[in-house]
């Protein structure tokens, strides 16, 4: 199982939420005032406790309303969960072996490990990306 942490930890306003409120049940819509659903990792950690799983939660480095220092207590919770922590790099990225590297640079800078992984923001592919991936160590061949 895995997971695309798309937001920063304020996560989308209240109005992108209510826009795709079809997605959301009714308790989460009630409690909208003083939780933002999309704040849930640790949901998620625990539903996982629970079944006995552990899975991968991909991060961006570039948010649009905030920043990745902000899931720092997250992404160690999950490292100290066994949980694999990988990047979800900027649609951009998938062409350009420089900021691939920048940004999983930047993910490292606080995961203090190796970071081997990665999905594409938006699944964004490219013919380079394997090579780009392969130069950058987030996958081994």
């Amino acid at each position: 199982m895995s997971h695309d942490v798309d937001w920063s930890f304020n996560g989308p306003g209240r109005n992108h939420i209510l826009a795709r409120k079809d997605r959301c049940e009714e308790d989460t819509l009630r409690k909208l005032e003083r939780e933002n659903p999309y704040n849930n990792i640790h949901d998620y950690i625990a539903i996982e406790e629970d079944l006995g799983l552990r899975s991968t939660f991909f991060f961006r480095t570039n948010y649009e309303n905030g920043r990745l220092i902000e899931h720092e207590d997250d992404i160690q919770a999950l490292l100290n969960g066994g949980r694999e922590v990988g990047l979800h790099c900027n649609p951009f990225s998938v062409d350009n072996f420089d900021s691939m590297r920048q940004e999983k640079k930047g993910l490292e800078s606080i995961t203090k490990k190796t970071v081997k992984a990665n999905r594409s923001h938006h699944l964004a592919f490219s013919e380079r990306l394997p090579s780009i991936s392969e130069l950058s160590h987030l996958c081994e061949y």
